[in-house]
């Protein structure tokens, strides 16, 4: 007896099959699009997007095929914020600046998870903006699936064991499948990008490319209300401070091993800054930067060598207003043609 339904069964396994082709074929175009990340780049917001327009700096640098030499500025929001590479592009006819700067603290972790994406673009140079909550801030994983390399996964066993993985494996198993997936990956991302540009697209308007910038100053007493309700403590030692010191070495050897000059800048804060530290953790943080530079022979730019910045050049503790924007953007134009 031939049962009926079996051709109907099979049906459905072929129509997600095939459904699953056409979405994976959708992805790998839109992927390797150039409008696509045009408007990944237009439409991303500070914070929320900072993970995927990181990738679009690097793609729409990669397909420009401009001729000049790749400049690669990785770090915090500091960089994000307080490096003009629209300026810079326009004034360096040798170089081209990319502003890889990513909301936190962006510690050697994370930069070492990025590190395959921006040396793909061969850069010539990367500039590495560290202070000391690059060192000494605890790592969120919710920032994880966005930012994996299945790379670092020796690293943490090696360093904060197996049951590390064990204990966020959500977060992990998340993660591994944005790396077959990248939409997933970047999913709530692309869903606020879509929403925008679909949004434009129903008003006839066109949007320009974005301009990062703080342009307001915290209120008169943020800084001391900050420094009472931190009381030294903002930044402390954790257990991701000796994977953070083993990753900024790996870092620098990666880089090194692409034939791209490394060089580390101790970005600047407002001279407040350290009243929300303890002076053993900055003693320790300085410790490290000079074992680190003196095994690496590190080409290092320290705050000494930096313009002098005042108080009037930030709009809080970490952050440049166009003043100050304006000084380290001129500073790191003259460093990199020198």
């Amino acid at each position: 007896m031939v049962n009926k339904n079996t051709k109907y069964r099979c049906k459905i396994p072929l129509a997600a099959f095939s459904a699953c082709i056409v979405f994976a074929l959708i992805q790998f175009a839109a992927w390797h699009s150039r409008t696509f990340w045009i408007n990944v780049d237009r439409y991303a917001e500070p914070f929320k997007d900072d993970q995927i327009r990181f990738s679009a700096t690097i793609k729409l640098a990669q397909a420009s095929g401009d001729p000049r030499k790749l400049v690669a500025l990785i770090g915090s929001s500091q960089v994000r914020e307080g490096i003009d590479a629209k300026f810079l592009n326009a004034s360096d006819p040798t170089h081209v600046y990319l502003n890889l700067g990513l909301s936190g603290s962006a510690p050697p972790l994370e930069m070492f998870m990025r590190s395959s994406e921006f040396l793909a673009a061969k850069p010539a140079s990367v500039y590495y903006f560290i202070y000391v909550g690059s060192l000494f801030s605890e790592y969120r994983y919710s920032k994880l699936k966005e930012g994996f390399s299945p790379a670092i996964i020796p690293f943490i066993i090696q360093d904060l064991g197996a049951m590390e993985i064990w204990f966020n494996r959500s977060y992990y198993i998340q993660s591994l499948a944005g790396q077959v997936l990248p939409f997933y990956r970047f999913r709530d991302s692309l869903l606020r990008i879509f929403e925008k540009r679909a949004q434009d697209f129903l008003d006839k308007r066109d949007r320009a490319p974005n301009y990062y910038n703080f342009s307001q100053s915290q209120p008169p007493d943020y800084f001391k209300q900050q420094i009472e309700k931190h009381r030294t403590n903002l930044f402390r030692p954790n257990r991701f401070e000796s994977l953070n010191v083993t990753l900024l070495t790996e870092l620098i050897q990666k880089v090194r091993l692409s034939h791209a000059k490394f060089i580390l800048v101790e970005s600047p804060v407002h001279p407040l800054f350290t009243n929300t530290v303890s002076q053993k953790v900055l003693d320790t943080y300085r410790d490290v930067l000079a074992k680190v530079i003196s095994d690496n022979s590190l080409d290092y730019i320290g705050t000494e060598l930096l313009p002098k910045f005042d108080s009037d050049d930030f709009i809080d503790f970490t952050h440049l207003n166009s003043n100050g924007r304006s000084k380290l953007t001129k500073y790191i134009l003259k460093s990199n043609q020198s």
